[in-house]
């Protein structure tokens, strides 16, 4: 019958042949672990300058919405349908400043 058994010398022999190799694999290991955390990172960094992006057009969304209130009223009954359709797009900038403020939560925790 064969024995499978590994000799102390075959035992010594296997580990100094795979201490290189380990030495190796933890080192990639290091390496991608930094590259993860810096694109991590980079991508916090966009997600942020995109959220930025988003709040001021909904700002600037608001301030339109806003004009265009005052000018509907200055407009009397020819302009009850626009007042109608700003106060809804001040409804819809609302609902873009919670997403976009729940999105940035989410994307720190």
């Amino acid at each position: 019958m064969v024995s499978h058994r590994l000799d102390t010398r075959q035992v010594k022999l296997l580990v100094h042949s795979a201490t290189p190799l380990l030495s190796v694999l933890n080192q990639l290991t290091l390496l991608y672990e930094e590259e993860s955390k810096r694109h991590a990172v980079l991508l916090r960094r966009q997600l942020r300058r995109v959220m930025e992006d988003i709040q001021l057009i909904a700002k600037q969304a608001r301030i339109v919405s806003f004009n265009a209130q005052v000018s509907a009223v200055r407009a009397g009954d020819a302009g009850r349908e626009f007042s109608v359709v700003a106060k809804e797009m001040i409804a819809i900038t609302s609902k873009i400043d919670v997403l976009v403020e729940a999105a940035v939560k989410e994307s720190v925790a």
